[in-house]
């Protein structure tokens, strides 16, 4: 037995003050399992003592400590109490610690022992305590320290182990007024989550705890683009925040664009990390998603600019060197120091003061277009959403990973340690075997048989065995084989669009090397080249099928140092009961924490390892093994219990609550207490009462909560309640949910004016002492339902008919108020932006809503347009030039919108800078541009842009004024391109109008500019312009207060001899306005005659001679100089002499007679009369 004086106690770092305060941890250290391997080597196992240090030397086992330092506190000196040290014999060498080893990189060699250690005297290691940084987590100041028990002296190779130790914190006051870091809030969920970490919980009393903030409690953030904030459709963000809300995380959306603007920092990281630390400390924000790629370098393809930013960590491994840019959001999620507290190039150093402790919890969905966010999104809700026995199905796929590597050489060698509870290497860590929902199945290479497969020394699955995994209705994938940036399961990126077709998403935990290298960038291999492509996590998180989320690496995976961190994921949940992912990963990197300066090995596993996916995602099947487990199913809002009801301000609500029993045991006999942290709620029935709740089993309250909302509460707002219960058997949890106010919210959303049935110009404008119908569409825009609503509009100067009673009014739902509005003819002229206000009542309104309009009043509109088809001789009135590159605008056929020509430019392979340039424009008033476009460049790098010049003045940008088919990216800033750093319109556009609102430059004479620019590498094909339309509308006075059309009267139609003098009367046309008419006659059929006077009121004319009789038809057209009418007329002219001698003719006024001579007895040949 080896002396216990020199180990009975330690002491580090000077004495005890007089005044030192004592932290006291017994760990009790079980007696070592020591065996010798094929070599010779003896290895040294003790359970819950890790297998840590630096290659080559004794790898003998450590205990990894946190303790809890009490606020204001400092650290004097650690003392460590033992007992004896208990002998474990001579003549052994200890197995060396083995350097770390990439998965890629083949066998690991052999590390030797270190003959400083092994060849001399000195025992080993020379301290039994190794003193961490201090660490701060959620603000509480937590000091790690390594305990290593076992000793080992090389000469006569004797190993010996203190039995039970007791590690003495000696503290003492820091300066006056100090108290817990920068970070503490004191929320009950920051204590729950510190008693998992500390050693000493029982130190926890130490500080104050405090309630929650109430109205401002963001619990959960994202962190996007403008662009992907604004993406459209039922998967969009807005689809996922609602869910947040709707289950109490009052979740709120920043841009990256906001953050840019409103928070400091050295670069957009650094101001990304401020505002979540804002957030988190002042907002009581948990949950952090961000929703962005960040592409290192922008190479073409899918490559582009950051959206929302990554931090690179450095870390230096044996072998490999210093790796300086390891994309990792722990940046984000550990909010103390800055990372890089020496200033230098490399973040994440101990030097730094680097932050290890997560205070939020962070994942990534590396979205950089809409549609990827659409598909992550749907995916995400639908795995929430998901129900049925495919969630027990879980596999272990492995694959042949090296040879030499005695009892590791396959992926399930590993992976066993994760299916199953295991102590190996020390590390204590619970597996799927502690659950009795999950069933596992395996998929490994040293299962299968038949010939070697290419590359490996072992048989191995295929592409269709994996895709049958993936698409087979299987809930947890946990992975350990050879990857890439590209590359993951026998799987390729281009692999996964056509070869997924799961409907039901899964879940994927990866221990291989730089799939989720979401920056792209490759290994020293291919000289760290940024791939085209996105990366293997991208494509099957954001992809149509495959993942809601995932764990993967962004660089190398390490020989057992991943597989450790991945084995305290899945402890979180059979250990802990977490089934959150963003607690889960942050529960093993909180487990490695304490280890990470002592073994560079786990440094990169904790760096390079991160979450893909919503951190706020609960995993399915993870249920305690005993007991009830309640949580919240749903709650209704009534009157009474039963009739449904709005939520709304000034109301006394009934809520019945159920709640979803997922443990394994009744919960009976519970008690149940109901609290809300919003000053808008006061509860007044806190205890609802509940039956017994089976286990899988719905209960619903029998006696209802109940609380009244305030008056002055705001539709939307969100009221936040916890659900504290406990049941018979000591067990207790709480559940959290939200109410939205549920309040009405009338608004104005259109109008339409008409004047046609006035009579006068009909021209939508309503004009003095001119009657319009104005149409006024109203909304529901608020949560709850209105009823008996009455609509009233008023402006001055007009007459307006009374208010109309619209009836009831669902949330969402519009309607239309009809008014009739009369201007006064004393109103201006023109009356422009005329205000109308509309006051909008409901019976659940305590106070009327108002809302309002402008329209132009007693005008009329003077248009003027421009217009260019390309059809003409150019240039027409264009001009063209270029700023660097070749002038090649022209008219082309190649393609068009309308027959048969464009305007084209080429994507040329070198750098180009070229204007095309309307003719000068005057506008005034209300001004609309609009063109078609078509664009087949180069994305991101060569692209187009629309600009304008005042006045002659200098050209600026119109893209805000673009009102649609807007830029659709931003020129790359790495480009030569004169648009480097732009918006524009770059990439592939097929044709499409584009309209842009000039209106705020009017009265101007101004010119408008179409720009393209190339940089110095890549050809494309080019961009086509056709159909530019300007148009300008000027409202000017209406000089008529009314002017309805003329009334044209060509007078009645006339029967007439033969020769007589005719007239015509229009003299009974008249203008309604009182207007002096012109008149205006013609002939439209007829044997022709001459007017006296064309253009008079009543002209005349001979009726020309005719055989029989014949019709003339005469148009009259009037005109009072703004309108016109017109009118016609019938002459009918008759000849009634029909050569009878034995008759007489005679014209009646309207046509012949013909009567026989009553003395015409004899008649002769011919009608002649012979006896007359």
């Amino acid at each position: 037995m080896l002396p216990m004086t020199p180990w009975l106690v330690l002491l580090l770092l000077g004495a005890v003050p007089a005044a030192a305060d004592t932290l006291t941890v017994t760990v009790p250290v079980a007696r070592p399992l020591v065996w010798q391997d094929a070599e010779g080597f003896s290895h040294v196992h003790i359970p819950g003592f890790v297998a840590i240090g630096r290659p080559g030397q004794p790898q003998l086992p450590a205990g990894l400590l946190q303790v809890l330092i009490p606020p204001g506190q400092q650290v004097d000196s650690l003392e460590l109490v033992t007992a004896d040290m208990v002998d474990l014999g001579d003549g052994h060498v200890v197995y060396p610690k083995q350097q770390p080893w990439p998965f890629s990189w083949g066998p690991r060699p052999f590390t030797e022992p270190d003959p400083a250690v092994y060849t001399g005297t000195r025992t080993y290691p020379p301290a039994l305590l190794e003193r961490q940084p201090l660490e701060h987590f959620r603000g509480f100041a937590i000091l790690p320290v390594v305990l290593r028990p076992v000793v080992y002296n090389p000469g006569p190779g004797r190993l010996a182990y203190l039995p039970a130790v007791t590690l003495v914190v000696h503290t003492s006051a820091a300066r006056a007024g100090a108290g817990p870091g920068t970070l503490y809030r004191g929320y009950r969920r920051d204590f729950q989550a510190l008693g998992r970490l500390v050693a000493n919980p029982e130190a926890m009393a130490s500080y104050r705890s405090r309630p929650a903030a109430s109205r401002d409690n963001n619990r959960y953030v994202v962190i996007t683009s403008q662009q992907l904030a604004g993406c459209s459709g039922p998967d969009n963000l807005q689809s996922l925040l609602d869910d947040k809300a709707g289950r109490g995380l009052n979740p709120l959306l920043k841009t990256m664009e906001e953050i840019r603007t409103q928070y400091t920092g050295a670069d957009d990281a650094a101001k990304v990390r401020a505002f979540i630390t804002d957030m988190y400390l002042n907002h009581g924000t948990d949950y952090v998603l961000l929703v962005g790629d960040a592409d290192l370098q922008v190479v073409g393809g899918e490559t582009q600019a950051p959206v929302v930013p990554v931090r690179g960590l450095c870390c230096y491994l044996v072998g490999l060197g210093t790796e300086d840019n390891i994309p990792s959001d722990l940046y984000y999620a550990a909010l103390d120091g800055d990372f890089n507290a020496d200033g230098d190039s490399c973040w994440g150093e101990q030097e730094d003061g680097t932050d290890l402790l997560p205070e939020v919890w962070v994942g990534r969905a590396p979205a950089d277009g809409c549609g990827e966010v659409g598909n992550f999104v749907r995916k995400t809700l639908d795995y929430q959403n998901a129900a049925g026995d495919w969630l027990r199905n879980v596999y272990m796929v492995g694959e042949w990973l090296w040879d030499n590597n005695g009892d590791h050489e396959f992926g399930i060698d590993f992976l066993t340690d994760v299916q199953n509870s295991s102590t190996a290497d020390g590390y204590d860590t619970k597996g799927f075997s502690e659950s009795s929902f999950y069933q596992v199945a395996v998929l490994d290479d040293k299962f299968m048989s038949g010939p070697n497969c290419p590359g490996q020394l072992s048989p191995c699955w295929s592409q269709a065995d994996i895709l049958a995994v993936l698409n087979g209705g299987n809930h947890i994938i946990n992975h350990l084989g050879h990857s890439y940036t590209d590359y993951n399961m026998r799987l390729y990126c281009n692999d996964l669009p056509g070869g997924l077709t799961n409907t039901l998403p899964f879940f994927d935990y990866s221990q291989g090397c730089y799939p989720a290298a979401f920056d792209n960038r490759t290994d020293s291999s291919y000289g760290y080249a940024v791939l085209e492509q996105d990366s293997f996590v991208e494509y099957l998180l954001l992809g149509d099928h495959g993942a809601f989320a995932a764990v993967m690496n962004t660089r190398y995976g390490l020989g057992w140092y991943s597989n450790y961190f991945h084995r305290f994921f899945w402890d979180a949940a059979f250990r802990q009961g977490l089934n959150q992912l963003g607690p889960m990963q942050a529960y093993a990197q909180e487990q490695m924490a304490p280890g990470v300066w002592s073994d560079s090995g786990i440094q990169w596993a904790f760096y390079v390892s991160n979450l893909f996916g919503d951190p706020e995602a609960a995993l399915h099947g993870i249920l305690p093994q005993q007991g009830p487990y309640l949580t919240y199913f749903d709650h209704e809002i009534t009157t009474d219990g039963s009739t449904p009801a709005p939520a709304g301000p000034g109301r006394h609500l009934v809520m019945p609550i159920i709640l979803r029993n997922l443990g394994a045991d009744t919960a009976s006999g519970i008690a149940a207490t109901l609290s809300s942290n919003s000053p808008l709620v006061t509860i007044t029935q806190a205890n609802p009462v509940f039956s017994d709740i089976a286990a899988g089993a719905n209960g619903r309250s029998g006696l209802h909560a109940e609380f009244d909302i305030a008056s002055q509460a705001q539709d939307g707002e969100q009221l936040d309640f916890t659900l504290d219960w406990t049941d018979a058997g000591g067990y207790s949890g709480e559940v959290h949910f939200a109410v939205r106010v549920q309040q009405a919210r009338l608004v104005y959303v259109s109008h339409a004016v008409d004047d046609s049935a006035a009579g006068c110009d009909g021209d939508g404008i309503a004009d003095a002492d001119e009657t319009a119908v104005f149409t006024v569409t109203i909304a529901n825009r608020g949560g709850g339902p209105a009823s008996n609503v009455q609509a009233g509009l008023a402006a001055s100067g007009c007459t307006v008919s009374p208010p109309v009673n619209l009836g009831d009014l669902a949330a969402g739902e519009e309607t239309s108020a009809v008014f009739t509005v009369t201007p006064a003819s004393s109103l201006d002229c023109p009356a422009l932006d005329w205000p109308f206000s509309l006051t909008l009542e409901a019976d659940e309104l305590p106070q009327p809503d108002s809302d309002g309009f402008t329209e132009t009043l007693n005008a009329d509109l003077v248009q003027a347009n421009f217009f260019d088809d390309m059809e003409g001789t150019p240039p027409n009135g264009w001009s063209h030039s270029a700023g660097s590159g070749s002038d090649d605008w022209g008219y082309a056929t190649t393609s068009f919108h309308s027959p048969s020509h464009s305007w084209f430019t080429a994507d040329v392979e070198g750098q180009s800078d070229k204007y095309l340039l309307t003719p000068q424009l005057n506008i005034a008033g209300t001004t609309q541009l609009s063109f078609w476009q078509r664009l087949d460049s180069e994305a991101g790098y060569d692209g187009g842009v629309i600009e304008i010049s005042v006045n002659g003045g200098p050209f600026e940008d119109l893209g805000p004024y673009i009102t649609a088919n807007g830029y659709n990216d931003t020129i790359s800033s790495w480009t030569d391109s004169a648009l480097a750093g732009r918006s524009a319109w770059t990439g592939t556009i097929a044709w499409q109008q584009v309209t842009v609102d000039l209106s705020s430059y009017a009265p101007a004479e101004v010119v408008v500019r179409f720009r393209f620019a190339s940089d110095s590498t890549v050809h494309v094909t080019g961009w086509w312009i056709d159909d530019v339309l300007v148009d300008a509308r000027q409202p000017v006075c209406q000089q008529q207060s009314c002017n309805p059309p003329p009334v044209a009267d060509a007078g009645p139609d006339q029967d007439v001899e033969s020769g007589a003098l005719v007239q015509l009367d229009g003299s009974q046309s008249y203008s309604p306005g009182g207007l002096p008419l012109q008149y205006s006659w013609s002939q439209s059929s007829g044997p022709a005659v001459t007017l006296s006077d064309s253009h008079a009121s009543a002209p005349t004319f001979t009726a020309p001679p005719v055989s029989g009789s014949a019709a003339l038809v005469f148009s009259l057209l009037v005109s009072d100089g703004g309108q016109d009418a017109s009118d016609s007329v019938t002459v009918t002219v008759w000849n009634c002499d029909d050569g009878e001698d034995c008759t007489g003719d005679s014209f009646t006024g309207s046509g012949c007679e013909h009567l026989a001579f009553d003395d015409c007895t004899l008649c002769g040949q011919d009608g002649v009369c012979l006896n007359g």
